[in-house]
C-alpha cells in the first residue's frame, strides 16, 4: 500500500510539473509573438535576425508544450491505474 501511496504522489508531482511547464511554454510563445507583432524600430537587418529568433522560440515552446502534454497524460494514466488498484485492494482488505 506503501508503494501505491508513492505511485499516488510520484503522478501528481509529474502533473503539477507538466502544467507548469505547459505555463511557461505558453508564456514564451507569448513573449515571442508579441515581439513579432510589434517590430522596434531597428535597422530591417538587426530586426529580421531578432525575427527569426522569435520564430525560433516559438518553435521551441511549441515542443515544450507537446512535451508537457505528453508527460500530463502518461501522469494522469499513472494516477488513474493507481486509484483503480487501490479500489481493488480495498475491497480484499
Amino acid at each position: 500500500m506503501l508503494q501505491l501511496m508513492s505511485s499516488c504522489c510520484a503522478s501528481s508531482n509529474a502533473l503539477n510539473s507538466s502544467v507548469r511547464g505547459m505555463q511557461q511554454s505558453r508564456d514564451a510563445a507569448a513573449a515571442a509573438a508579441q515581439r513579432i507583432a510589434t517590430p522596434q524600430s531597428q535597422g530591417p537587418e538587426l530586426r529580421n535576425r531578432d525575427s527569426l529568433r522569435d520564430v525560433l522560440d516559438i518553435s521551441q515552446a511549441s515542443r515544450g508544450m507537446q512535451a508537457s502534454a505528453v508527460v500530463f497524460s502518461v501522469a494522469a494514466d499513472m494516477s488513474d491505474i493507481a486509484l483503480s488498484i487501490g479500489a481493488r485492494l480495498d475491497r480484499f482488505a
